[in-house]
């Protein structure tokens, strides 16, 4: 299987400025079709990673929202921005 014609995203292409409507949905699509692509093993190892990094999200932000001494209000404000 020939992997030339599949769209790649390089580091010297991202840039930090607005982008119009459709260039945003071009970009997505371009993404999106090279994450589809992607072998068992890389998307098996993508997948186990994003858990990991849920899983010690969570845990930071139940340890923040026990330690807290501030009131009810704040301290979801406080959990839902460590997570």
């Amino acid at each position: 299987m020939s992997r030339e014609n599949e769209p790649r995203i390089s580091l010297t292409e991202l840039k930090f400025d607005p982008y119009s409507p459709s260039e945003m949905a071009g970009r997505a699509q371009t993404v999106g079709e090279a994450k589809a692509r992607l072998d068992f093993v890389n998307l098996l190892t993508l997948a186990v990673l994003e858990g990991a990094f849920i899983a010690l999200r969570a845990q930071l932000a139940t340890i923040a929202g026990i330690d807290s001494t501030l009131g009810w209000g704040p301290t979801r404000i406080l959990v839902g921005a460590v997570f």
